[in-house]
């Protein structure tokens, strides 16, 4: 009986443990790494197509547009308010020009006088020939004429000289002067002198058939 318990309990030997599992192999990881990403591809895809992201294309497009919208927007206010400035600066010019009116003296000199003064004394018959030389030596008409035309005022001596050269072109006779008016420095561009209203009047024609607006500046005799 002993002998047939030891014969069994031979047979039960111990079975050896199962092997454990194989790693994943390298395939496998590159599979479960496309499937991820191709996941993540058309759930992005998905997204875009809902709308609820614009694309980033058109954010970079519509940011640069909005900048040089705003750019422009700056620079047209910069460039309204220069011309409203300018504007009211002429019209304030204009107001207070005919406060500075130019005094031009056109007595004749002393030593004319004396030399009249003596060529009467001598003699009864010296008025006659006083008279006889007096259109020879007739007062010559003033270097500054008798009328100026004012033609702009503008605040840049290159813009003065632009302008001075159109009235040139024009077979004007144009100078430019430097004046103070309202605290700023301006360029006045004046044509003339001119001896008559005659000749005046086709200065102011061949100005205003130029598009050019003028003012007539009367001098002080």
């Amino acid at each position: 009986m002993a002998h047939d318990f030891a014969k069994i309990r031979n047979k039960k030997k111990v079975e050896p443990a199962p092997p454990p599992p194989p790693p994943p192999s390298k395939g496998m990881l590159l599979t479960g790494l496309v499937a991820g990403l191709a996941l993540g591809f058309f759930a992005s895809f998905l997204i875009y197509l809902s709308g609820i992201l614009p694309p980033v294309g058109d954010l970079n497009a519509q940011s640069g547009d909005d900048r040089e919208a705003e750019l422009l927007a700056a620079q047209q206010r910069r460039n309204e308010e220069l011309e409203q400035a300018a504007a009211r600066l002429q019209l304030e010019f204009y107001k207070e020009l005919p406060n500075y009116e130019v005094i031009v003296d056109n007595m004749p000199a002393p030593r004319n006088e004396a030399a009249v003064s003596t060529t009467a004394t001598p003699t009864q018959s010296a008025p006659a020939s006083v008279a006889s030389t007096s259109p020879a030596q007739a007062e010559p008409p003033a270097a500054d004429g008798s009328f100026m035309i004012q033609a702009g005022a503008f605040q840049q001596e290159s813009s003065a000289l632009a302008q001075s050269e159109r009235l040139n072109s024009l077979g004007l006779t144009a100078r430019i002067k430097k004046e103070a008016l309202l605290g700023k420095t301006l360029f006045l561009v004046q044509a003339g002198p001119y001896q008559s209203r005659d000749q005046v009047t086709q200065a102011e024609r061949i100005l205003r058939g130029n598009g050019i607006d003028s003012i007539r500046i009367g001098l002080s005799q």
